[in-house]
């Protein structure tokens, strides 16, 4: 391509290849989403590449195609997968997968690895980010991480100590909205 296409090319490519593209996740059409991130990306592929830009018009053209085919039922906003909570099935799967080929192909640092598979575990089992329990770049309080002393392990009250009676205490102190 020697040129870049215009707004008006780029609106009519983006309203043919939805009759073209086969839907995800068993959806009678592709996800609206799925449109806009795929116009945005070629829009920013295109200024690399011709220091393109659109118009406000042509812009706004877009948009309104989008906008069209939502209405007329080419596009869908239903969502092409349910989110899941990770499991213990699948986090265990994802660790061994992360050691064994850690083991397999060799490492930089384990300490990365490590890092990595207990960041699957504390997420799954805290439910939360990565963020709550780590230091971001801008974080600026005390201990914006995860420390041993806010772990509390315990085993329940007029048990056996027993690893199925071991109760766990986290604090979280850098939740998100929390801080």
């Amino acid at each position: 391509m020697t040129k870049p296409p215009t707004g008006t090319e780029l609106e009519r490519f983006a309203n043919t290849i939805v009759d073209k593209v086969d839907p995800r996740g068993g959806h009678r059409a592709p996800s609206y989403r799925w449109l806009k991130s795929g116009i945005e990306t070629a829009i920013k592929g295109l200024l690399v590449v011709y220091d393109f830009s659109l118009t406000p018009h042509e812009t706004s053209r877009i948009q309104s195609m989008t906008q069209a085919l939502l209405k007329a039922g080419k596009l869908t906003n239903d969502p092409t997968r349910i989110k899941q909570w990770a499991g213990l099935v699948i986090v265990r799967a994802m660790v061994e997968s992360y050691l064994i080929k850690a083991l397999n192909e060799g490492t930089v640092c384990w300490d990365n690895i490590l890092y990595r598979t207990a960041s699957f575990v504390w997420m799954s089992a805290l439910q939360c980010r990565v963020g709550d329990f780590m230091k971001g770049p801008l974080d600026d309080q005390p201990l914006p991480f995860l420390a041993w002393k806010d772990i509390e392990l315990r085993f329940e009250r007029g048990h056996e100590e027993h690893l199925s009676n071991l109760i766990a205490r986290v604090t979280l102190r850098n939740v998100k909205g929390s801080k």
